[in-house]
């Protein structure tokens, strides 16, 4: 399982911790031309938007597809609302909103290293880092663009509070979302290699 690492440029404001009542989108930030940065044509009748806990049934919706397609076992059909939702626990949690509903959501966890000279470092070292713990657009909404513009936000949002560095795992054998990825500008920096071994 690849382990993708970026690091987040200029500023720009956004807004939203994880179910917060705030309803306000953030803006989009214009990104340098490195890897595909290209400002996303998104639709008019498009919202991106901090979660609400109105979002949750969505957002339920959403983990158990992510889970399905990364071939997680732990978090599939059996897995309970309440542990699907600690995935995403302490994250700062944006939706997408088509023509009023909810087709797909970012959540990321900001690292604050700052000040915690014992503290591990992340590769590479920085004083905030962000993992993504859940990023996906519902299957029938995809390739119009909603990815990249929900990626664009949510690098805003980083940018914001001064975020340096951003990571996260995704299935070897998803090799659309490794692919999206890369476009977004991230690379591999580690891999996680593992093997089930039989009883003796």
């Amino acid at each position: 399982m690849p382990e993708l690492t970026q690091r987040p440029g200029r500023r720009v404001g956004a807004s939203g911790p994880l179910l917060s009542d705030q309803t306000g989108a953030p803006k989009l930030p214009g990104f340098r031309k490195s890897a595909d940065h290209r400002r996303p044509r998104a639709s008019a009748a498009m919202l991106i938007r901090p979660a609400t806990p109105a979002d949750e049934g969505a957002i339920l919706r959403l983990l158990r597809q992510i889970a399905t397609e990364a071939d997680e076992p732990d978090y599939g059909p059996d897995c309970g609302e309440v542990r699907l939702l600690e995935v995403i626990e302490g994250c700062r949690t944006l939706v997408v909103e088509q023509d009023g509903a909810v087709i797909g959501m970012s959540a990321v966890r900001v690292l604050d290293f700052s000040g915690r000279p014992d503290a591990k470092h992340p590769d590479p070292p920085c004083a905030k880092a962000a993992f993504l713990m859940a990023f996906g657009i519902e299957a029938a909404q995809r390739r119009r663009g909603h990815g990249t513009t929900l990626f664009a936000a949510m690098r805003a949002l980083l940018d914001e509070e001064g975020v340096e560095a951003l990571s996260l795992n995704v299935s070897a054998a998803n090799e659309a979302a490794q692919h999206f990825y890369r476009r977004m500008g991230l690379a591999v920096r580690s891999m996680h290699m593992a093997m089930e071994l039989a009883p003796q």
